[in-house]
């Protein structure tokens, strides 16, 4: 491995700045995507006026990851006004096709295809029943998904599925956090504390929780999971008419309170209620666990009621160790 001379952007009259160089450094701060020259509209793929065989794309930026070799980086093109694009016709019953429109790079130095140029490239599946979609070509952006119907003679923006995403200002942050919950009723004893037992994942991104094994906790599994997170779970009791508390907590680790919630006059007038506790950010190492604790003392046994109100549990990484 070499340091990559120059730097960017070093002055200088003879010092000549490799087009790769600023096509990694444009990819270390944004991603492939649309802009927003026109709106919500850039490079949207649409059906005609008069609607037929081809569709119409819009004015507009884009990024596109080059991908014919490694690092390729990311090409930054505009389109200054609509492109018509003619799709091939439609198969014969009882077939039907899909087919993409996509912006498309062609770098001669780095896929020795003989051209320095952009487009917007249509992409014809294989016809079938049912039908194949296309492979995506190398240094490809994916605007939009067309589909053919069996002998079509037109194409409707019912049949047009858009495929865009805007590029953010920075690269986007992939989530690392986890929702689970609990549909069914779990009983409480009389003044005596215990974990919610959690038996349905609605995400989990990175194994924090198993719904068999220990499945009360949310566990930091790994150094790199280590960091700041936000934590938010929403509970509630069957109604009851006495006047004890109803008791919820975020435990870390099995001891650290790290949120509290106590309701002091219980299931007053006998109504069932919702409530929502959250804790952090707070930072959790590896081996660092969370879970959602429970009491109450109206003197008898009580649900936490999974059957009224979904019980959820989750945590968001916000931030590095």
């Amino acid at each position: 491995m070499t340091a990559i001379q120059p730097p960017y952007v070093l002055q200088g009259g003879t010092v000549l700045h490799p087009a790769k160089l600023f096509r990694r450094i444009l990819e270390a701060a944004f991603d492939e995507g649309v802009g927003d020259l026109n709106g919500e509209n850039d490079l949207k793929v649409s059906q005609q006026i008069s609607p037929d065989m081809s569709v119409k794309v819009a004015k507009g930026v884009v990024l596109v990851r080059g991908s014919s070799t490694a690092d390729q980086g990311l090409y930054g093109a505009y389109n200054d006004g609509n492109v018509t694009v003619t799709i091939n016709a439609a198969p014969g019953a009882p077939n039907s096709r899909i087919d993409f429109i996509t912006a498309r790079i062609k770098d001669n130095f780095e896929d020795a295809g003989g051209a320095d140029t952009w487009l917007i490239d249509y992409v014809a599946g294989i016809a079938g029943n049912p039908p194949s979609a296309p492979a995506l070509p190398a240094s490809s952006y994916k605007l939009a998904t067309v589909a053919v119907g069996t002998s079509v003679t037109q194409i409707l923006d019912a049949n047009i599925t858009d495929n865009r995403i805007p590029f953010p200002f920075t690269r986007r942050i992939p989530l690392h956090g986890v929702l689970v919950y609990r549909l069914t009723n779990q009983n409480f004893n009389d003044n005596t504390a215990a974990d919610v037992a959690f038996t349905s994942e609605e995400y989990d991104t990175d194994g924090f929780h198993d719904n068999v094994t220990n499945n009360s906790q949310l566990l930091i599994a790994t150094n790199a999971l280590a960091g700041y997170y936000f934590i938010q779970a929403t509970y509630g009791f069957a109604g009851n008419s006495d006047t004890g508390a109803r008791i919820a907590k975020i435990i870390k680790n099995g001891s650290t309170e790290l949120a509290e919630n106590r309701d002091l006059n219980g299931g007053s007038a006998g109504q069932a209620y919702v409530r929502t506790i959250s804790a952090g950010p707070v930072l959790l190492l590896k081996n660092d666990s969370v879970t959602l604790n429970l009491q109450q003392n109206s003197g008898i046994t009580l649900a936490a009621n999974g059957t009224r109100t979904r019980l959820n549990f989750s945590m968001w990484k916000v931030g590095e160790a």
